[in-house]
């Protein structure tokens, strides 16, 4: 008896000190409404306990596979049509089971880019329409949280997230079912763009959302791909030596130096201080624009889940401040294949939402003087980008500007990026191209430009296409006369440039434009120049520097420059009227 005794407490010792198996887990990225890519092998990963079995069961087939030493396991889903019905998908293993429900299967479409795509539907004009009328069950949204990091992630967490520049709390992490109470806080352009897809091709779709206001467009490619980018080299430095140089116990006395300045002037306001501050600054490394940290911590945690497409809206950061358009030309070339090699699809469609304009609207009188400006160089880059690969789409955005960089006007864009993917994923005879200049023939005082497309006059007829520009020699801007020579020809000239050799249009921060497609649909042609007179990069240096103040300098007597310009050349339009009018001699 004693010895029974014995035997069954060294058991249930042997019982307590037992390590609990480990659960079975799945990223995030998985979760009940969600939408599995269709005609695509789909994988589904997780950790489980070492060496365990894993069954995953989804629409009829039943795929297994062992945790490998460090836990990870994956299995790949035969290519599946489009399901409406709403199914389960099941994983097991010893340890425990997971069960996700009201899934769908259809096209799975990422958001990429910055605040212009993140912008939420109930802010843009018409949005609250929009809203009203979100009762859309067949799509599925998921917003992922705003992260940054030095390293790839290989998950993402599911919270409730305040929103800084709207001042609201968002569900993040989850898949959550189209209506009017789960859109509001949606990407206005992404929304627009999934719901057009679905209204037509009846498909069930799933619209990522990992837009990240205030990022540049290094933040979203990994620093392996930036590195063999020579130009890009000098920035990882630059990021790198800040990184080195943090300290969170000076950065806390930092903030506390800053506190009490604060924390004075708002007691002699009679305003409430602040709480005193206890942690530092994070490091640069987990900044959203640390070359890459937004790509590891938003981006690489779905490197492994099929996905349709991707559209993409960014540019300001990389036009405002220090401005590099040659190296931006570099890097956002460089992100199209880097998504694509992410997503393991060579082919995957990615459609480019050209930067939108900002500022105040233009006129005849900033013809030179809104050319002084990275921006439309910007557009350049981004445009070259979509000449570089096939399988990508690009809308035009500068006539929908705004005094503000946050246009409202994101139904009419998501709209045409829809479009794209209408016509070229769905089949669909819908028109979908951006105008795009070809040639440049001069002669005499003439140049006549030709498009790869029809095109006409914005008003139609015979009206004027305001937004050209032509110059010689000299290097002048004047605003040019336009009309069309042909269907798919534009003939500009100016009195006072009786030699061109440059034309522009729609060449400015916020630019004119007039000249679209055939068609009443016809899309507004996209902004070019025939010229390729340089726009030098602002330093890679502080800001604050020589170099940096070198650079800013050189902006403004630039202004200053053109700013004259402008007065001069609208003495000589002067004198020429009055001599055409015989009231002063030639």
């Amino acid at each position: 008896m004693l010895l029974m005794r014995t035997v069954l407490a060294l058991l249930l010792a042997t019982t307590i000190a037992l390590p609990a198996r480990a659960e079975l887990r799945l990223p995030n990225v998985f979760g009940d409404n969600m939408v599995l890519q269709r005609d695509k092998r789909v994988r589904v990963w997780g950790w489980a306990e070492k060496a365990a079995t894993v069954t995953v069961d989804f629409a009829g087939q039943t795929k297994t596979a062992t945790a490998s030493a460090d836990g990870r396991w994956q299995v790949q889903l035969e290519p599946m049509a489009a399901a409406t019905e709403p199914r389960v998908l099941s994983v097991k293993c010893p340890a425990n089971t997971v069960r996700f429900e009201n899934i769908l299967v259809g096209d799975v479409w990422l958001l990429g880019g910055q605040s212009n795509m993140e912008a939420a539907l109930r802010n843009v004009h018409n949005g609250e329409l929009e809203v009203l009328s979100a009762d859309r069950p067949a799509i599925r949204l998921m917003t992922v949280p705003l992260r940054a990091g030095p390293k790839p992630a290989d998950d993402f967490p599911r919270l409730d997230e305040y929103n800084a520049w709207s001042k609201v709390t968002e569900r993040k992490g989850d898949w959550q079912v189209c209506s009017p109470e789960t859109v509001p806080l949606f990407s206005a352009v992404g929304y627009v763009f999934g719901r057009r897809i679905h209204r037509v091709s009846g498909v069930p779709i799933g619209l990522i959302d990992t837009s990240w206001g205030g990022t540049t467009v290094e933040a979203w490619i990994s620093r392996d791909t930036l590195a063999k980018i020579p130009e890009a080299r000098p920035l990882l430095q630059q990021w790198d030596a800040q990184i080195a140089a943090y300290d969170p116990k000076q950065s806390l006395e930092n903030e506390i130096l800053r506190w009490q300045s604060r924390a004075e002037k708002m007691k002699e306001e009679g305003k409430p201080i602040p709480p005193k501050p206890t942690e530092p600054k994070p490091s640069p490394a987990a900044n959203r624009n640390n070359p890459g940290a937004s790509y590891n911590a938003i981006i690489a945690p779905l490197a492994p889940f099929a996905i349709k497409g991707a559209i993409f809206y960014q540019g300001i950061n990389n036009a405002v401040g220090g401005a590099r358009p040659a190296l931006y030309t570099k890097t956002f070339t460089a992100l199209i294949p880097e998504w694509r090699r992410t997503f393991g699809d060579e082919e995957l469609p990615f459609g480019i939402c050209q930067m939108v304009s900002w500022g105040f609207p233009p006129t005849l009188d900033d013809t030179e003087s809104g050319m002084v400006s990275a921006a439309p160089f910007i557009r350049e880059a981004q445009l070259k980008a979509h000449r570089a690969f096939p399988e990508t789409g690009f809308v035009a955005a500068y006539d929908l500007g705004h005094i503000q960089m946050h246009s409202p006007y994101k139904v009419p864009l998501g709209e045409r990026i829809a479009r794209w993917a209408l016509a070229t994923q769905y089949g669909q005879n819908v028109n979908y191209r951006t105008p795009l200049y070809e040639s440049m023939q001069t002669d005499g005082d003439k140049v006549t430009l030709t498009f790869d497309q029809q095109i006409h006059p914005r008003h139609g007829g015979r009206a004027k296409i305001l937004g050209f520009a032509v110059a010689g020699k000299d290097r002048h801007f004047y605003p040019a006369e336009a009309f069309m020579s042909a269907a798919n020809a534009v003939e500009v000239r100016s009195d006072f440039v009786p030699e061109p050799v440059a034309v522009r249009y729609a060449w400015a921060t916020f630019p004119m434009g007039t000249l679209v497609g055939a068609g009443s649909n016809g899309l507004p042609a996209a902004p070019f120049r025939t010229d390729t007179w340089p726009w030098p990069d602002a330093p890679i240096a502080p800001r604050g520097s020589p170099e940096d103040a070198q650079y800013r300098n050189w902006i403004g007597e630039q202004r200053t420059q053109a700013q004259q310009w402008t007065r001069e050349r609208k003495l000589q339009e002067a004198r020429a009227i009055l001599v055409q009018q015989g009231r002063l001699e030639n």
